[in-house]
């Protein structure tokens, strides 16, 4: 004797999937200070050295004339108080010509006594010199490696107000910071117009 029946198709399961909340987070662009924004690009400070062979070029004569020419990319002056402004550029064709002008407050000491001499019982004497806390440094890397090509700077005051200069000779993507406390500084970047536009392999 033969029997049909039929058999119960096994209930159907709808599942859900949830896309995971996304790991990383934006990171709002650093607040603009006084630049040429088409020029420089605002970064972190001192990228993590990675060991890197790198050219060698000799420098030419420090004295290189009247800038005659040359094209300002970066102009600035700022407050700084234990800050770090940091950006980066490609010198394509050297030199680069770094110049700061730097103000710091003074602090005022009054020196007292009786004379010996003369009329006057007592005297005070009053002199202002530059805050020791007070300095300003101007860094500049190899942005590929992270390795300090040039520094000059302030370490502490002689007095109220300094300016100097420095010159890059070596082509190559620089990672450029100016640090500062206690001091308004005035900096100002040249490089030769030939930069202006031109493209550079990465590193």
């Amino acid at each position: 004797m033969i029997t049909c029946g039929c058999t119960e198709l096994p209930e159907e399961i709808e599942e859900t999937f949830l896309a995971p909340p996304p790991t990383g987070t934006i990171t709002p662009p650093p607040t603009p200070a006084e630049y040429i924004p088409v020029y420089v690009n605002y970064s972190t400070p001192v990228p993590t050295p990675i060991p890197e062979a790198r050219p060698t070029y000799t420098n030419p004569p420090e004295d290189m004339g009247v800038k005659i020419n040359y094209s300002l990319i970066y102009d600035s002056t700022h407050h700084f108080k234990g800050d770090v402004i940091s950006f980066d550029y490609d010198l394509i064709y050297p030199p680069m010509i770094i110049e700061y002008d730097a103000t710091t407050v003074g602090i005022s000491d009054t020196k007292s006594g009786k004379s010996q001499f003369g009329d006057k019982d007592s005297y005070s004497v009053t002199t202002t010199n530059p805050n020791p806390a007070a300095f300003y440094y101007i860094r500049v890397y190899d942005d590929c490696s992270g390795e300090l090509i040039k520094e000059t700077g302030i370490d502490q005051f002689a007095k109220l107000s300094q300016r100097g200069e420095m010159k890059i000779f070596a082509p190559g993507k620089m990672h450029i910071e100016l640090y500062g406390n206690i001091a308004d500084v005035k900096t100002k970047i040249h490089v030769a117009p030939d930069n202006i536009n031109a493209t550079s392999a990465p590193c």
